[in-house]
């Protein structure tokens, strides 16, 4: 097979191990000697591919919102724990 794609035994080994520096090319000549080149377009096609369509998803995916207390709230939380505090001192 490798000599119909035109590549040497080692590159077809580390294709069908899955090496990701394979170049995209190797990948097209293994389809076409296969019989499957109707498959390319299907490579990086958004309704087949989903890895791809969830790293597009983090990537663009809105942070959630954190509400975050306001400063007029804090204040009061800290004026009040203050004065219940020293009312407990007091007694």
């Amino acid at each position: 097979m490798s000599n119909r794609m035109f590549v040497t035994r080692k590159t077809l080994s580390r294709l069908e191990n899955r090496d990701p520096s394979v170049g995209l090319s190797v990948v097209v000549a293994a389809l076409q000697v296969l019989g499957l080149e109707g498959n390319i377009l299907k490579l990086a096609d958004p309704n087949t591919d989903k890895v791809g369509n969830i790293i597009i998803h983090e990537k663009f995916a809105k942070p959630k919102r954190v509400k975050l207390i306001s400063w007029f709230s804090a204040a009061f939380f800290l004026l009040f724990t203050k004065t219940f505090s020293l009312m407990l001192e007091e007694e």
